[in-house]
C-alpha cells in the first residue's frame, strides 16, 4: 500500500520508527494481561505481590480490552498515513495523534478510564526513576526490569521527539532522518542506558537497605557492563 502512494524510501523508514514504539508499548499491555490470566489460573497472588487495592484493580481482561481498543487507534493511524494525500492528511500529524493520545489517555488526572491504575503506574514510575532515594519495593524493581525488555520502544520515542523538532515544518514528508539517528551522539546514548541505570540504582539501594553484598552488588555489576557497551558503541559510530 505504501508503494502505491509514491512514499519514499526515507518516509517508510521513518514512519517505521515512529509507529513501532507505540505498537510495543500495545503488545506489552496485552502480554501483561496474558501474565495476570496465568497468574490468577495458577493462584498466585499477584495482588498482594503488587501492593495493589483488592477492591479495584485491572484484571486480565481489562488489560487485554485496553491493548485491543489501541491496536485499532494504532491500525487507523497507519492507513490514515498510507492514504494520507487521498485524505488531505498530513502524513506526520498522525503518528504524532496516535502517540499524544496515549500520553493524554496516561496522564489524565479525571476520575476515569482506570483512574487509579493508571496513577498506581505513574507513582511506581516515580520511585522507579528516584529508586538511589527510596527503598526499592517487588513492583519497582519488576517494572524496571520491564523497562530494560522495552529499550527500543523508549528509543523511538526519543527518535519522535527528535523526529518533529529537526523535521521542520514539512508535515508532509521526511527530511534528513539520520539527525536523529546516525548522527545523534549524545541524546540517543543517554536514553539507551536509561533502564540499565534504573536497574543499577535499585540494586545499589537494595544493598544499601539489606548489606547484602549478593545479589544486589552483583546484579549491579551486571546493569553496570550495558554502560560500557553503550559508550563503546558510541565512541565507535562517532568514528566512522
Amino acid at each position: 500500500t505504501g508503494c502505491f502512494n509514491n512514499l519514499s524510501a526515507e518516509d517508510l523508514k521513518v514512519a517505521f520508527r515512529l509507529y513501532r514504539g507505540p505498537l510495543l508499548i500495545i503488545e506489552f499491555i496485552f502480554l501483561i494481561g496474558v501474565n495476570i490470566y496465568g497468574w490468577r489460573s495458577s493462584g498466585v497472588n499477584h495482588v498482594l505481590i503488587f501492593e495493589l487495592d483488592p477492591r479495584n484493580h485491572l484484571s486480565e481482561q481489562h488489560l487485554m480490552e485496553l491493548a485491543a481498543i489501541f491496536g485499532v487507534i494504532w491500525t487507523l493511524s497507519i492507513l490514515s498515513f498510507l492514504y494520507s494525500t487521498a485524505l488531505s492528511i498530513p502524513a506526520y500529524a498522525n503518528p504524532l495523534t496516535l502517540t499524544l493520545i496515549m500520553l493524554v489517555f496516561l496522564l489524565n488526572p479525571f476520575h476515569v478510564l482506570h483512574h487509579d491504575a493508571r496513577f498506581w503506574l505513574l507513582r511506581i514510575s516515580f520511585r522507579m526513576f528516584s529508586a538511589p532515594f527510596f527503598h526499592v519495593g517487588f513492583a519497582d524493581f519488576w517494572l524496571g526490569d520491564q523497562l530494560n525488555s522495552l529499550v527500543t520502544a523508549l528509543m523511538d520515542f526519543e527518535f519522535l521527539t527528535c523526529f518533529y523538532i529537526t523535521n521542520g515544518n514539512d508535515w508532509m514528508q521526511a527530511n534528513d532522518s539520520s539527525m536523529c539517528m546516525e548522527k545523534d551522539f549524545y541524546v540517543r546514548p543517554i536514553v539507551n542506558c536509561i533502564p540499565a541505570w534504573i536497574r543499577f540504582a535499585q540494586c545499589l539501594r537494595r544493598y544499601r537497605d539489606s548489606k547484602e553484598a549478593f545479589p544486589h552488588l552483583v546484579n549491579a555489576g551486571k546493569y553496570s557492563t550495558t554502560f560500557m557497551v553503550v559508550i563503546f558503541g558510541t565512541l565507535r559510530s562517532f568514528n566512522a
